[in-house]
């Protein structure tokens, strides 16, 4: 069983209790919970101010609420000898991710992101369908009104690609964006080209309806639409549905299951090398 300390900055979402919730993940602590109100989701969890108080044995450390934690908390509990288990990507700097990894290896601890799409029902029902030589062109649109960072749709789309291509071998050919008035990006398009296939990404933060699909012109003419928020594959009209309930726990829950026996050193390097070149353009 992985002993697990719980770091976020205020109430996680339910989803994060999810991951706790099997036989594999004890956790052995709560730090810096802001709510007292959602103490109860934690009871029997002593809660701590800082990781030095803490006597017992720690396997990971998870960070979560991504945005209001910094590098330098990752640096530190690296620094404090834990292996780290991020909610998102720490920070969407190369040269800060190159110093978080260098000091994991240093000191042969271990990196890890929560990747929801990696390991979502959908896509692991996409690979029973689709064969990547058969691939002539692919399709993604993700428009939230919710998402407040593109950059995190991005890093969805990046990991659950990475079941079926290597990035290395994704080249860029152009991209577009728009901003607002603040100078935050609210719309992207982005042409790939892997082996042959073409990559359409467009993402949008919108106020209207929000969609997440993604589709895959195959050359014998199949068509395979993924409406992931939907957990449904079509497949020329045949269809492929996972319940919608609950979707995000028993995500989280499938996560739990794989996460912690799956290093993933090489597909964050490249996740945040895709990243950069997209930073660059923008």
């Amino acid at each position: 069983m992985y002993k697990v300390v719980l770091v976020t900055a205020g109430k996680p979402q339910s989803n994060y209790l999810a991951l706790f919730k099997n036989d594999l993940i004890e956790i052995v602590g709560v730090i810096d919970i802001n709510e007292p109100g959602f103490l109860k989701s934690f009871r029997g969890v002593k809660v701590y101010s800082n990781l030095k108080e803490i006597k017992v044995r720690i396997d990971y450390v998870f960070i979560t609420k991504s945005d209001c934690i910094t590098f330098m908390l990752a640096k530190e509990v690296l620094e404090l000898g834990y292996n780290v288990l991020f909610d998102k990507l720490v920070t969407l700097d190369k040269s800060e991710f190159n110093k978080l990894l260098t000091l994991a290896n240093q000191n042969n601890l271990k990196l890890k992101t929560v990747y929801p799409y990696l390991y979502a029902k959908e896509i692991v029902e996409l690979e029973d369908h689709l064969e990547l030589n058969q691939i002539n062109h692919i399709t993604i649109s993700f428009k939230d009104k919710k998402v407040t960072n593109l950059f995190d749709q991005l890093i969805d789309i990046f990991s659950y690609l990475y079941r079926f291509m290597y990035h290395k071998d994704l080249e860029l050919e152009s991209v577009f964006h728009l901003k607002d008035e603040k100078g935050n990006i609210i719309y992207l398009d982005l042409n790939y080209q892997y082996k042959g296939i073409s990559i359409e990404i467009e993402l949008e933060i919108t106020k209207h309806s929000s969609h997440k699909i993604s589709k895959f012109n195959l050359k014998d003419d199949t068509s395979i639409k993924v409406i992931h928020n939907r957990q449904l594959v079509n497949v020329d009209g045949s269809i492929y549905q996972y319940p919608y309930k609950d979707r995000i726990k028993e995500l989280y829950l499938d996560i739990s299951e794989n996460i912690f026996e799956m290093f993933q050193s090489n597909m964050m390097v490249e996740i945040h090398n895709k990243l950069s070149e997209v930073l660059k353009e923008t």
